[in-house]
């Protein structure tokens, strides 16, 4: 990239630290109830002006597999963006990939939230949150989300975002594997009955407030789960050996590990990032089929954008002269 005013724009990875699935709706999407959480693992998206109009997107860093024309969400959302405002879409765009594609971490979705907040600031629109949002819900469930981050209890296809009241710090074990189809995920997950919920969940420590630190050693729920392990079995051993290797934590607290989103990355909170280093290194010898990977991660809290000044974390924008 070369010329013009530029900005970077960090998109966070999620894990949903509950998810149920209420029923398939008559529009086609499903009813959903999840807590979300943003994590240090990003993408980061840069945006500079393009003075003749044009708008231009490339890829690097782990970028196999992502399209870089127009079925792009992230011009999608540019796209989108100069449509609704106006405004001419001269930028280009430029994604440094980090989340892995089809693992249930939400990069796509990411990606196109972290565009629509840098072309709101690099093309000076002055839109406010709510406004943001409303575009984000056009272009997917999970993107409304990601527009602030931070931790959000999220209803109807995933657009209804309520912020929630957190303290404490998630520290957790992503285990990567080979991607999974979201929407065969939910095909098969409509083939089943719905999975019962357990009595005691995250939903009743809402109103009391959530305390992150808290879910190192608690179960985590998803109704998505036992679909992705149907069409993936070697999803299920991962589970196990998360488990396992879980067993040998300094700190000798119990690992519970659990499915992000519709898969295929299993997670897993830990009590201290002793603990994270000695469940990645009980991993490496496990032998999983499919593992490409296992990293830490912490939780991210809400992004700042230009114009609210408020919140924290590593969604930032930024501006580079």
């Amino acid at each position: 990239m070369s010329g013009g005013h530029k900005i970077r724009v960090a998109a966070p990875a999620k894990v949903n630290l509950y998810l149920d699935v209420l029923g398939r709706r008559e529009d086609g999407y499903h009813e959903i109830d999840t807590v979300m959480q943003t994590v240090s693992l990003a993408d980061t998206i840069t945006l500079r002006e393009a003075p003749d109009g044009r708008l231009s997107l490339t890829v690097g860093g782990r970028a196999e597999g992502v399209p870089v024309g127009d079925d792009n969400l992230v011009m999608r959302a540019a796209r989108l963006m100069a449509s609704r405002t106006g405004r001419p879409a001269g930028a280009t765009i430029h994604i440094d990939k980090r989340i892995p594609l089809g693992a249930g971490l939400g990069g796509g979705s990411s990606d196109a939230a972290a565009t629509l907040v840098g072309l709101s600031d690099l093309w000076q629109l002055s839109l406010d949150e709510r406004e943001i949002e409303s575009m984000a819900a056009e272009l997917g469930s999970d993107v409304p989300f990601f527009v602030r981050g931070g931790t959000a209890r999220c209803r109807g296809r995933g657009e209804v975002v309520e912020p929630l009241c957190v303290n404490g710090v998630l520290r957790a074990v992503l285990v990567i594997s080979e991607p999974l189809s979201t929407s065969e995920v939910y095909e098969e997950c409509d083939r089943q009955p719905l999975t019962s919920r357990p009595g005691v969940d995250i939903l009743s420590m809402i109103d009391r407030g959530i305390d992150l630190a808290g879910f190192a050693g608690r179960p985590v729920f998803n109704g998505l789960q036992a679909a992705a392990v149907r069409i993936r079995p070697e999803i299920g051993a991962v589970l196990d050996a998360v488990v396992s290797a879980g067993a040998r934590l300094p700190s000798g607290a119990a690992v519970h590990a659990a499915v992000s989103g519709s898969g295929s990355c299993v997670f897993a909170a830990v009590p201290t990032t002793g603990d994270a280093r000695a469940l990645i290194n009980g991993l490496d010898g496990a032998g999983c089929r499919g593992v490409q990977r296992a990293l830490a991660v912490e939780s991210v809290g809400p992004r700042r954008t230009a114009r609210d000044g408020t919140g924290h974390g590593s969604g930032v924008v930024s501006g580079i002269p």
